[in-house]
């Protein structure tokens, strides 16, 4: 799944629940999302197998990705301005929701040898809940657009 949509989802736990259970449920929330939730997103993993290198187009979608969900992420902190630990709180929820794929990075980017990485990115791709573009796409603008109406009217 996009970032962004995991983001959301993790910034409505925070808000939900604005302490340590609220951020353990973000990070949950991405393998529930990942497996659970047919979605599409770039094959990194295929690209990477297949040509050794993420495709120009996968990572223009990635580097979109990260920037949205960045500025949803900084949005969502400033709301909780002037309260400091709050909006770092949100933070750090946005960040736990995305860890497990920012684990992902030293794989992909930087080539890392780990046979526990190795093993770790393998079992990230095999068990996701994978969908067309269409179908997939769409499913993540609404799981997108529900945290964003429930953070926005809550």
């Amino acid at each position: 799944m996009l970032s962004t949509p995991h983001v959301l989802v993790g910034i409505f736990l925070i808000d939900r629940f604005p302490n340590i259970c609220g951020l353990v449920l973000a990070l949950l929330s991405h393998f529930l999302l990942d497996f659970c939730i047919p979605h599409w997103n770039p094959h990194l993993y295929t690209e990477f197998k297949k040509q050794g290198k993420i495709s120009k187009t996968s990572l223009k979608i990635i580097i979109l990705d990260i920037i949205t969900a960045i500025g949803a992420t900084l949005y969502f902190m400033s709301l909780k301005l002037p309260n400091l630990s709050l909006a770092l709180l949100y933070g750090l929820a946005s960040f736990m929701a995305i860890l497990p794929d920012f684990v992902e990075i030293p794989y992909y980017f930087f080539r890392s040898k780990s046979v526990l990485l190795k093993k770790y990115v393998y079992f990230e791709h095999k068990y996701q809940a994978g969908a067309g573009v269409f179908w997939g796409g769409l499913i993540q603008i609404l799981i997108g657009l529900a945290a964003l109406k429930s953070l926005l009217t809550f």
